[in-house]
């Protein structure tokens, strides 16, 4: 997710379980080096620095509230960020909106221009994957079908000499609602009986996605990180203005940064951390599918590139050939959009897996949950791999093991409970066939975006222009 790091983001199980006591159970917790989780204390081995061995950093506090932590900001990492500082001799930096794993966001005003921007700084340590993402940003949004598909408009890039290194800050246009956030407002909503599930729009919003996704292949590039949280509603940039500055009236939360020893911070850690501020008196009403474009480029490549072992999709949405290391290409996006396209539409993960469990252990069991939902691959080395692991035997039937520790419910229960929140139980088939036709083993059968927007399904609500209709 570009923006807002939510909470509420971070799941400890994905399940459709069909046995929940079996979500309780741990395998296995990978021990973490001198790292206290329960408070957050971390020292932490960072990338050294030229001709340098590893380098074991402070120990901070606990830092309450959505931040990033402290052990974050070291030489290579995140720049330290004060509200008020300027950037780049113009952009005054007036609050955060969120973090990942490699930059920092903030919202900042235009000095001369007055215009509110979004800043991504990244860490010095990935300036150059910055780069590459300013790059592809700049490509993807300099025609004019980028409106309406990419969410976050390209405005500049610069490079920021910090006490942490030199940082490549991306400029880009303040973006909205991310699609993962509007599920989780949706969803409280019709739980407490605010709103009634609407098929139709979902649909509109799922199509969008397709379109979104099809525009950055046909760019020829991967995105490589696709999931609900980077597809977001764009701002309307004429009153958007008005809802920021209700925004910035409150005052911003923030935390002090301490060390455990007691001993002044330094230079590389800034002297307190900041909660995102929350834009939501920008979003009026149900927005509409033609805002909602693809964000976040920071694993992006260029198709040529695509298996350079630099995607980030979250666990469960990864394709089977990432998981048995097998050649990686658009298609593994295709595989995520399905999965988000899946939560959007249903609110649950097709697939299970635990977290908690060791690397080669997840792999294994979230390619049993697959062929518990999808049915084993027909033949191929693909099927001959799943022999290996113990998860099917030469008929194609799971293992007497795996039978006995099932982790999902088949594809058709759970479109027998799909179809009881939708209204007046309607049909769903056009939907399971649109769900059955995308998620093929073989990612050189696996239909391309182009191929999904043909679907019945999808077609249906696309016009003679290829306009989603409203």
């Amino acid at each position: 997710m570009l923006y807002k790091s939510c909470v509420r983001d971070l799941k400890l199980v994905h399940s459709n379980h069909p046995h929940p006591s079996r979500q309780l159970r741990v395998k296995h917790i990978r021990p973490i080096a001198r790292c206290h989780l329960a408070s957050r204390q971390y020292t932490t081995n960072h990338p050294p620095t030229q001709g340098s061995s590893w380098t074991v950093f402070p120990v901070y506090k606990h830092v309450p509230g959505n931040t990033e932590s402290p052990s974050d900001y070291h030489p290579h990492g995140f720049h330290p960020v004060h509200l008020g500082d300027v950037l780049g001799s113009r952009y005054h930096i007036l609050h955060k909106l969120g973090h990942g794993k490699s930059a920092t966001v903030w919202l900042a005003k235009q000095i001369n221009t007055k215009k509110y921007v979004a800043l991504k700084i990244a860490r010095a340590y990935d300036s150059d994957l910055s780069e590459r993402e300013g790059r592809i940003l700049a490509s993807l949004t300099n025609d004019e079908r980028a409106r309406g598909l990419v969410a976050t408009g390209f405005v500049e890039a610069f490079d920021h000499e910090g006490p942490n290194g030199r940082h490549h800050v991306l400029v880009m246009e303040v973006g909205g609602q991310t699609l993962g956030e509007y599920q989780w407002d949706l969803q409280y909503r019709i739980n407490t009986g605010r709103e009634r599930y609407d098929y139709e729009y979902m649909r509109r919003l799922a199509v969008k996605m397709i379109q979104a996704v099809r525009y950055v292949h046909a760019g020829g590039f991967v995105h490589r990180d696709v999931q609900l949280g980077n597809f977001m509603f764009a701002l309307d940039q004429s009153r958007a203005g008005r809802g920021i500055d209700r925004a910035l009236a409150a005052r911003p939360r923030t935390y002090d940064v301490e060390r455990e020893d007691g001993k002044p911070l330094g230079r590389h850690c800034p002297a307190y951390l900041i909660e995102p501020i929350s834009l939501e008196s920008t979003y009026t009403g149900q927005a509409q599918p033609a805002q909602l474009g693809i964000s976040d480029f920071g694993s992006a490549s260029t198709i040529d590139y695509a298996g350079d072992g630099g995607q980030t999709y979250p666990l469960i949405l990864r394709a089977p050939e990432l998981l048995l290391a097998d050649h990686m290409d658009e298609k593994a996006d295709i595989w995520a959009l399905g999965g988000a396209i899946y939560r959007l539409m249903t609110f649950r993960d097709l697939f299970s897996i635990d977290q908690y469990l060791t690397d080669d252990e997840q792999k294994t069991e979230q390619l049993q949950s697959m062929v518990e939902v999808l049915g084993p691959p027909r033949a191929g080395s693909m099927r001959d791999r799943l022999q290996q692991l113990d998860i099917i035997d030469g008929e194609g039937h799971l293992t007497a093991a795996r039978r006995d520790d099932p982790m999902s419910y088949t594809f058709q229960q759970q479109m027998e409970q799909y179809k009881s929140m939708t209204r007046h139980n309607r049909d769903t088939a056009p939907f399971e066939d649109f769900v059955r036709y995308l998620f093929s083993w073989d990612q050189v059968v696996r239909p391309s975006a182009d191929d999904l927007l043909r679907h019945p399904w999808a077609a249906v609500v696309v016009d003679t222009s290829g306009e989603i209709e409203q």
